[in-house]
């Protein structure tokens, strides 16, 4: 299987197929899969720095709204947009803002990468998805980030990075 310039595969079931698969289990499984779970999200959350109340917020590639929801709980009255390919996993998203007293996102399926909600946004995040993306599907990402957020607003992307070596 083979990216396409968004990012989606070319070949066999598109990667939004394959992450409605996994929506029920996805949320058990981040814990296990992402080393330092906590400390991971955690700066995340940390490096989108204050929003004021009615700030916006832009999740990409957002899945079950984890990041969102996180970084909602510790700033009140977000207006928060989530975006995914996978209808699935937007799906289980209105629970957990439900559960934590959020106000409801709303809910995008689609491929950011091709068309991204129109800005402007006091931050814009995305967690463990922008690294699925061709380099020509990140640059249109990161071009569109640019001008969809307000002046003086923040980005950002949280990935795993191999290092070039144990300590990195």
């Amino acid at each position: 299987m083979s990216d396409g310039p968004g990012g989606e595969a070319t070949s066999g079931p598109g990667i939004g197929v394959l992450f409605d698969r996994a929506a029920q289990g996805y949320d058990a499984e981040r814990p296990k899969l992402v080393p330092c779970f906590e400390e991971f999200y955690g700066a995340a959350v940390e490096a989108v720095g204050p929003l004021a109340p009615g700030a916006r917020l832009l999740d990409l590639g957002a899945g079950t709204g984890l990041l969102a929801a996180m970084i909602a709980v510790s700033r009140p009255s977000l207006d928060v947009t989530l975006v995914d390919l996978s209808a699935e996993m937007l799906n289980r998203a209105p629970g957990r803002f439900a559960a934590a007293g959020l106000s409801q996102p709303q809910l995008v399926t689609g491929d950011y990468a091709v068309a991204m909600p129109e800005g402007p946004f006091e931050a814009i995040v995305s967690a463990l998805s922008i690294h699925h993306l061709d380099d020509a599907g990140k640059a249109q990402v990161f071009a569109g980030v640019a001008d969809r957020l307000s002046p003086g607003g923040g980005f950002v992307n949280a990935e795993q990075v191999l290092g070039e070596t144990a300590a990195a």
